[in-house]
Protein backbone atom coordinates (compact mmCIF):
# COMPACT_ATOMS: atom_id res chain seq x y z
CA UNK A 1 0.00 0.00 0.00
CA UNK A 2 3.14 2.72 1.23
CA UNK A 3 4.58 1.56 -2.29
CA UNK A 4 1.41 2.77 -4.55
CA UNK A 5 1.16 6.04 -2.45
CA UNK A 6 4.98 6.42 -2.93
CA UNK A 7 4.66 5.44 -6.84
CA UNK A 8 1.89 7.79 -7.31
CA UNK A 9 3.48 10.78 -5.21
CA UNK A 10 7.12 10.09 -7.53
CA UNK A 11 4.67 10.03 -10.96
CA UNK A 12 2.47 13.37 -9.95
CA UNK A 13 5.95 15.50 -8.74
CA UNK A 14 7.54 14.90 -12.17
CA UNK A 15 4.98 17.15 -13.79
CA UNK A 16 6.83 20.50 -14.62
CA UNK A 17 4.29 22.67 -15.74
CA UNK A 18 0.86 20.99 -15.32
CA UNK A 19 -0.51 18.27 -13.80
CA UNK A 20 -3.68 16.48 -14.79
CA UNK A 21 -5.20 13.87 -12.68
CA UNK A 22 -8.50 11.54 -13.88
CA UNK A 23 -10.57 9.99 -11.78
CA UNK A 24 -14.27 8.25 -11.43
CA UNK A 25 -16.15 6.81 -9.12
CA UNK A 26 -19.72 4.79 -8.86
CA UNK A 27 -22.58 6.37 -8.34
CA UNK A 28 -25.44 5.52 -5.59
CA UNK A 29 -28.28 5.33 -7.65
CA UNK A 30 -30.71 4.84 -4.65
CA UNK A 31 -29.13 7.62 -2.28
CA UNK A 32 -28.29 9.51 -5.54
CA UNK A 33 -24.74 9.91 -4.49
CA UNK A 34 -21.19 9.66 -5.10
CA UNK A 35 -20.11 6.31 -3.72
CA UNK A 36 -16.01 6.41 -2.39
CA UNK A 37 -13.17 5.15 -4.45
CA UNK A 38 -12.69 1.14 -4.66
CA UNK A 39 -10.09 0.23 -1.71
CA UNK A 40 -6.71 0.68 -2.36
CA UNK A 41 -7.09 2.16 -5.52
CA UNK A 42 -4.97 5.31 -6.28
CA UNK A 43 -7.97 7.42 -6.31
CA UNK A 44 -8.59 6.55 -2.92
CA UNK A 45 -5.74 7.50 -1.79
CA UNK A 46 -6.62 11.13 -3.15
CA UNK A 47 -10.31 10.54 -1.81
CA UNK A 48 -10.02 13.19 1.17
CA UNK A 49 -8.54 15.52 -0.81
CA UNK A 50 -10.71 15.33 -3.73
CA UNK A 51 -14.09 13.85 -2.61
CA UNK A 52 -15.52 17.74 -2.57
CA UNK A 53 -14.93 18.14 -6.38
CA UNK A 54 -16.35 14.86 -7.34
CA UNK A 55 -19.58 15.93 -4.98
CA UNK A 56 -19.68 19.33 -6.28
CA UNK A 57 -19.22 18.06 -10.04
CA UNK A 58 -22.00 15.52 -9.85
CA UNK A 59 -24.15 18.29 -7.84
CA UNK A 60 -23.71 19.98 -11.54
CA UNK A 61 -24.23 17.21 -13.37
CA UNK A 62 -27.68 16.27 -11.95
CA UNK A 63 -28.93 19.72 -12.27
CA UNK A 64 -28.16 19.65 -16.49
CA UNK A 65 -30.27 16.37 -16.55
CA UNK A 66 -33.30 18.15 -14.22
CA UNK A 67 -33.41 20.91 -16.25
CA UNK A 68 -33.34 18.85 -19.39
CA UNK A 69 -36.71 17.34 -18.19
CA UNK A 70 -35.91 13.32 -19.04
CA UNK A 71 -38.60 10.82 -18.86
CA UNK A 72 -39.20 7.82 -20.09
CA UNK A 73 -41.34 5.92 -22.75
CA UNK A 74 -41.61 2.98 -22.94
CA UNK A 75 -38.69 1.64 -20.71
CA UNK A 76 -36.39 3.59 -23.21
CA UNK A 77 -34.83 7.21 -21.72
CA UNK A 78 -35.96 10.39 -23.49
CA UNK A 79 -34.81 14.02 -23.29
CA UNK A 80 -36.33 16.85 -24.47
CA UNK A 81 -34.79 19.16 -27.20
CA UNK A 82 -33.46 22.66 -25.93
CA UNK A 83 -36.03 24.82 -27.04
CA UNK A 84 -33.29 26.94 -28.95
CA UNK A 85 -32.37 23.91 -31.29
CA UNK A 86 -32.75 24.28 -35.12
CA UNK A 87 -32.09 21.46 -37.11
CA UNK A 88 -28.46 21.53 -39.15
CA UNK A 89 -27.52 23.82 -41.93
CA UNK A 90 -27.17 20.86 -44.62
CA UNK A 91 -24.36 21.32 -47.22
CA UNK A 92 -24.74 21.45 -50.57
CA UNK A 93 -24.73 18.15 -52.23
CA UNK A 94 -21.88 16.96 -54.10
CA UNK A 95 -22.04 17.43 -57.90
CA UNK A 96 -20.40 14.68 -60.50
CA UNK A 97 -17.25 16.26 -61.77
CA UNK A 98 -17.91 17.43 -65.50
CA UNK A 99 -16.87 14.32 -68.10
CA UNK A 100 -13.16 14.21 -68.48
CA UNK A 101 -11.38 14.74 -71.77
CA UNK A 102 -9.67 12.20 -73.41
CA UNK A 103 -6.97 11.73 -71.28
CA UNK A 104 -5.09 8.79 -69.70
CA UNK A 105 -8.08 6.87 -68.78
CA UNK A 106 -10.32 7.60 -71.44
CA UNK A 107 -7.86 6.50 -74.85
CA UNK A 108 -9.76 4.04 -76.56
CA UNK A 109 -8.26 0.25 -77.25
CA UNK A 110 -11.55 -0.89 -79.29
CA UNK A 111 -9.41 -1.78 -82.24
CA UNK A 112 -7.25 -4.27 -79.37
CA UNK A 113 -8.46 -7.66 -79.58
CA UNK A 114 -8.88 -9.19 -75.94
CA UNK A 115 -5.81 -11.28 -77.00
CA UNK A 116 -3.65 -8.73 -77.64
CA UNK A 117 -4.55 -6.77 -74.31
CA UNK A 118 -3.70 -10.17 -72.55
CA UNK A 119 -0.26 -10.09 -73.95
CA UNK A 120 0.37 -6.73 -72.47
CA UNK A 121 -0.65 -7.90 -68.87
CA UNK A 122 1.75 -10.53 -68.88
CA UNK A 123 4.78 -8.49 -70.66
CA UNK A 124 3.84 -5.60 -68.03
CA UNK A 125 3.73 -8.37 -64.97
CA UNK A 126 6.91 -10.17 -66.01
CA UNK A 127 8.83 -6.64 -66.49
CA UNK A 128 7.74 -6.04 -63.41
CA UNK A 129 9.28 -8.77 -61.58
CA UNK A 130 12.68 -8.67 -63.43
CA UNK A 131 12.07 -4.41 -62.27
CA UNK A 132 11.42 -5.41 -58.60
CA UNK A 133 14.76 -8.11 -59.03
CA UNK A 134 16.96 -5.78 -60.78
CA UNK A 135 18.44 -6.84 -64.03
CA UNK A 136 21.60 -7.03 -62.21
CA UNK A 137 20.12 -10.38 -60.26
CA UNK A 138 18.29 -11.55 -62.91
CA UNK A 139 20.25 -15.22 -63.96
CA UNK A 140 20.03 -16.57 -67.49
CA UNK A 141 18.33 -19.67 -66.22
CA UNK A 142 15.08 -18.08 -65.26
CA UNK A 143 14.60 -17.56 -69.56
CA UNK A 144 13.67 -20.70 -69.82
CA UNK A 145 10.61 -20.69 -67.68
CA UNK A 146 9.17 -17.66 -69.00
CA UNK A 147 7.44 -20.20 -72.23
CA UNK A 148 5.72 -21.92 -69.33
CA UNK A 149 5.02 -18.38 -67.12
CA UNK A 150 3.51 -16.64 -70.27
CA UNK A 151 1.57 -19.90 -70.71
CA UNK A 152 -0.16 -20.43 -67.46
CA UNK A 153 -1.11 -16.64 -66.90
CA UNK A 154 -2.21 -16.34 -70.65
CA UNK A 155 -4.79 -19.55 -70.02
CA UNK A 156 -5.85 -17.89 -66.93
CA UNK A 157 -6.38 -14.72 -68.69
CA UNK A 158 -8.78 -16.72 -70.64
CA UNK A 159 -6.92 -16.93 -74.04
CA UNK A 160 -8.39 -18.86 -76.68
CA UNK A 161 -6.47 -22.15 -77.39
CA UNK A 162 -6.15 -21.05 -81.23
CA UNK A 163 -4.65 -17.72 -79.96
CA UNK A 164 -2.40 -19.14 -76.77
CA UNK A 165 0.72 -20.11 -78.90
CA UNK A 166 0.81 -16.72 -80.79
CA UNK A 167 0.13 -15.02 -77.72
CA UNK A 168 2.82 -17.30 -75.90
CA UNK A 169 5.38 -16.10 -78.54
CA UNK A 170 4.70 -12.73 -78.58
CA UNK A 171 5.30 -12.64 -74.71
CA UNK A 172 8.63 -14.63 -74.87
CA UNK A 173 9.62 -12.25 -77.52
CA UNK A 174 9.43 -9.53 -76.08
CA UNK A 175 11.20 -10.10 -72.71
CA UNK A 176 13.99 -11.66 -74.42
CA UNK A 177 14.39 -9.26 -77.05
CA UNK A 178 14.10 -6.29 -73.81
CA UNK A 179 16.55 -8.61 -72.07
CA UNK A 180 19.23 -8.22 -74.25
CA UNK A 181 18.49 -4.13 -75.41
CA UNK A 182 20.77 -1.84 -74.09
CA UNK A 183 18.09 0.62 -72.86
CA UNK A 184 16.03 -1.93 -71.78
CA UNK A 185 18.58 -3.47 -69.85
CA UNK A 186 19.37 0.15 -68.01
CA UNK A 187 15.84 0.31 -68.10
CA UNK A 188 15.37 -2.41 -65.37
CA UNK A 189 18.64 -2.13 -63.85
CA UNK A 190 18.56 -1.88 -59.91
CA UNK A 191 21.52 0.61 -59.89
CA UNK A 192 18.63 3.23 -59.49
CA UNK A 193 17.40 5.40 -56.50
CA UNK A 194 13.71 5.17 -55.64
CA UNK A 195 13.03 2.68 -58.32
CA UNK A 196 9.25 1.44 -59.03
CA UNK A 197 7.06 -1.01 -60.78
CA UNK A 198 3.54 -0.77 -61.61
CA UNK A 199 3.49 2.61 -58.92
CA UNK A 200 -0.25 3.46 -58.40
CA UNK A 201 -0.43 7.63 -57.84
CA UNK A 202 -3.36 9.46 -56.54
CA UNK A 203 -3.68 13.49 -57.04
CA UNK A 204 -6.09 16.25 -57.24
CA UNK A 205 -5.63 17.51 -60.72
CA UNK A 206 -6.97 20.44 -63.04
CA UNK A 207 -10.09 20.08 -60.38
CA UNK A 208 -10.33 16.12 -60.14
CA UNK A 209 -8.56 12.98 -58.57
CA UNK A 210 -6.46 11.13 -60.97
CA UNK A 211 -5.59 7.79 -60.34
CA UNK A 212 -2.66 6.25 -62.14
CA UNK A 213 -0.13 3.37 -62.42
CA UNK A 214 3.69 3.91 -63.76
CA UNK A 215 4.94 0.85 -65.39
CA UNK A 216 8.50 2.07 -64.34
CA UNK A 217 9.27 5.20 -62.63
CA UNK A 218 13.30 5.92 -60.73
CA UNK A 219 15.72 8.48 -60.63
CA UNK A 220 18.91 8.20 -62.41
CA UNK A 221 22.88 9.09 -61.28
CA UNK A 222 21.96 12.44 -63.11
CA UNK A 223 18.87 13.22 -60.52
CA UNK A 224 16.42 13.01 -63.48
CA UNK A 225 13.23 11.47 -62.65
CA UNK A 226 12.30 8.98 -65.28
CA UNK A 227 8.82 7.84 -65.83
CA UNK A 228 8.51 5.13 -68.62
CA UNK A 229 5.44 3.14 -70.06
CA UNK A 230 5.53 -0.16 -71.59
CA UNK A 231 3.62 0.08 -75.08
CA UNK A 232 3.63 -3.84 -76.50
CA UNK A 233 2.29 -2.29 -80.07
CA UNK A 234 3.38 -4.29 -83.32
CA UNK A 235 4.03 -3.23 -86.41
CA UNK A 236 4.37 -4.64 -89.42
CA UNK A 237 5.28 -1.96 -91.48
CA UNK A 238 8.36 -0.53 -92.92
CA UNK A 239 8.46 2.50 -90.98
CA UNK A 240 8.80 2.05 -87.69
CA UNK A 241 10.44 5.62 -86.32
CA UNK A 242 7.27 6.88 -87.98
CA UNK A 243 4.66 4.91 -85.92
CA UNK A 244 7.35 5.42 -82.74
CA UNK A 245 6.57 9.34 -83.72
CA UNK A 246 2.64 8.60 -84.10
CA UNK A 247 2.22 6.49 -80.69
CA UNK A 248 4.50 9.65 -78.86
CA UNK A 249 1.85 11.94 -79.87
CA UNK A 250 -0.84 9.23 -79.05
CA UNK A 251 0.24 9.12 -75.76
CA UNK A 252 1.59 12.43 -74.93
CA UNK A 253 -1.15 13.80 -73.16
CA UNK A 254 -1.27 10.68 -70.09
CA UNK A 255 2.68 10.82 -70.12
CA UNK A 256 1.87 14.72 -68.82
CA UNK A 257 -1.01 13.86 -66.57
CA UNK A 258 2.29 11.49 -64.41
CA UNK A 259 4.46 14.22 -65.05
CA UNK A 260 2.28 16.55 -63.02
CA UNK A 261 1.08 14.38 -60.50
CA UNK A 262 4.93 13.23 -59.29
CA UNK A 263 6.01 16.73 -60.01
CA UNK A 264 4.20 17.36 -56.81
CA UNK A 265 5.70 15.17 -54.56
CA UNK A 266 9.35 15.79 -55.61
CA UNK A 267 11.48 18.69 -57.17
CA UNK A 268 13.58 16.52 -59.53
CA UNK A 269 13.48 17.23 -63.15
CA UNK A 270 11.75 14.89 -65.10
CA UNK A 271 12.25 12.53 -68.07
CA UNK A 272 9.31 10.93 -70.04
CA UNK A 273 9.77 7.25 -72.13
CA UNK A 274 7.85 4.84 -73.77
CA UNK A 275 9.48 1.65 -74.34
CA UNK A 276 8.26 -1.70 -77.33
CA UNK A 277 9.83 -4.32 -75.93
CA UNK A 278 8.16 -5.93 -79.12
CA UNK A 279 10.21 -3.29 -81.33
CA UNK A 280 12.64 -3.06 -78.92
CA UNK A 281 11.66 1.19 -79.41
CA UNK A 282 12.61 3.86 -77.50
CA UNK A 283 10.75 7.59 -77.28
CA UNK A 284 11.52 9.84 -74.67
CA UNK A 285 11.41 13.58 -74.34
CA UNK A 286 10.73 17.05 -71.63
CA UNK A 287 7.42 17.22 -69.78
CA UNK A 288 5.91 19.79 -71.64
CA UNK A 289 8.46 19.40 -75.18
CA UNK A 290 6.51 19.85 -78.02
Amino acid sequence: NNERVRLLYVAATRAKKRLHLLGDTPVDQKRDVVRKPRSGSLLSHLWPAVQAKFEASFARRRVQMDRQEGFKLGGVSLRRLASSWRYPVVAAPMVPPPPRPQDEEEISFHWVGSTARHVGTVVHQLLQHIGDLGIENWEESYVSRFESVARAKLTRLGVAAVELEDAVTQVVTAIDRTLNDNKGRWMLSGVHRQARCEYPLTGFLDGQFRSVILDRTFVDAAGIRWIIDYKTSRHEGRDVDAFLDNEQVRYAQQMEVYARLLQRLEQNPVRLALYFPLLTGWREWKPGQD
